[in-house]
Parts: structure tokens; C-alpha cells; sequence
């Protein structure tokens, strides 16, 4: 109880209490993350491990902000689907209509940055590696990685979705989770020799 009112007398609600434990962990994650690479991977794959993740950060440049705007626009038709929020207001069938289209808006847009990335940045990178010489080791890692950052596009208009229902405290959990989980996963596959996989 008293850390509750603690919390809030510093501003830290549910909402924002996974993103400060979040950001906490990445300040004791960040050192570990090159530190393993630079252990466990050979000169030559450090230089792919940095760079297949340059080549991927692309894909923001991809979305130009449209996840920022779909967003907004759940937002501001949330309050109108009641049942939907458990607001006391009677819902509304033209908001939860709005928010139909503008889902299916986002499920196609991000379906084709998801096949933007698996048909172009996929080849393109895949032509690097042959050009290095060693596509019959990098093939595997480069579609893998191709391949998930696919499917995470493909579930951004879920997530934006649920962010803009105002499920920001589950958003921020699960995004917490995930990135914790995500850095011991990495440390502990290359310590078990993993490579570029």
C-alpha cells in the first residue's frame, strides 16, 4: 500500500510503471548485449550482426508514421464504442464503424510493408550476402530475420488497435516482457553457439 501512494505521488501510474522497469532493465542490458556479440561472434559476423539489423530498421522509414496517425484515430473513436471500452456511453455504430475501416486500412497497409520487406528487402539483402561470398551460412539468419520482422509488422495494427482502447498499461507489460526477454534469449543462444541464427 505504501509503495502504491508512493508511485503516484512521483507520477508513476500502471501505465508508466512497466516502461520505467523497461528502460531500468535496457540500461543493465545494452552493455550486455555487444559485450556477448563480441564474444561469441567472429569478426565477420559482428560486421552481419550489425548489419542485417541496420538493413531491418528500415522498415520504419517504410511506415512513414502511419502507425502514429491510425493510432490517433482509434484513440479518438474509443470513447464512442462503449461497449467495446466499457464506457457508459451508448456505442455508437459509426465510431465502431470508423474503427472497422480504419483496422482493415492498417491490416492492408501494414500487409504490404510486410510483403515490401519479405519481397524486395529480402532479395536485396540476400544479394549482399552472395556477394560477400558466404550465402550458403548468412541464407538461413538473413530469411529468418526477414521472415519475423514480417510478422511483426503484420501485428502492429493489433497492437495500435489495443493502444488506442486505452490498453496501454497490457501494451506496456507485454513490451516490457518482450524486450527483457528478448536480450537474455539473444546472450544466451550465443553463448550456446548460435552464430548469426
Amino acid at each position: 500500500m505504501a509503495s502504491k501512494r508512493w508511485l503516484s505521488w512521483i507520477g508513476i501510474d500502471a501505465a508508466i510503471l512497466p516502461l520505467v522497469l523497461g528502460r531500468s532493465w535496457s540500461v543493465v542490458a545494452a552493455p550486455l548485449t555487444p559485450f556477448c556479440v563480441g564474444l561469441f561472434l567472429s569478426q565477420e559476423q559482428q560486421g552481419l550482426f550489425y548489419l542485417f539489423g541496420s538493413i531491418l530498421a528500415i522498415q520504419a522509414m517504410f511506415e512513414l508514421g502511419f502507425g502514429q496517425v491510425l493510432m490517433q484515430h482509434f484513440s479518438h473513436d474509443a470513447a464512442r464504442c462503449g461497449s467495446i471500452t466499457g464506457a457508459l456511453a451508448e456505442p455508437s455504430d459509426e465510431a465502431v464503424s470508423r474503427v472497422r475501416l480504419y483496422f482493415r486500412v492498417g491490416c492492408a497497409w501494414y500487409a504490404l510493408l510486410a510483403g515490401v520487406i519479405l519481397g524486395v528487402v529480402g532479395p536485396l539483402g540476400l544479394g549482399f550476402i552472395r556477394a560477400t561470398g558466404e550465402i550458403e551460412t548468412l541464407a538461413g539468419p538473413w530469411w529468418l530475420l526477414v521472415g519475423a520482422s514480417a510478422a511483426t509488422t503484420l501485428i502492429q495494427p493489433i497492437v495500435l488497435l489495443i493502444n488506442g482502447f486505452n490498453y496501454v498499461p497490457f501494451v506496456n507489460t507485454v513490451r516490457t516482457i518482450a524486450l527483457s526477454t528478448q536480450n537474455l534469449v539473444l546472450c544466451l543462444a550465443l553463448f550456446l553457439g548460435a552464430g548469426l541464427y
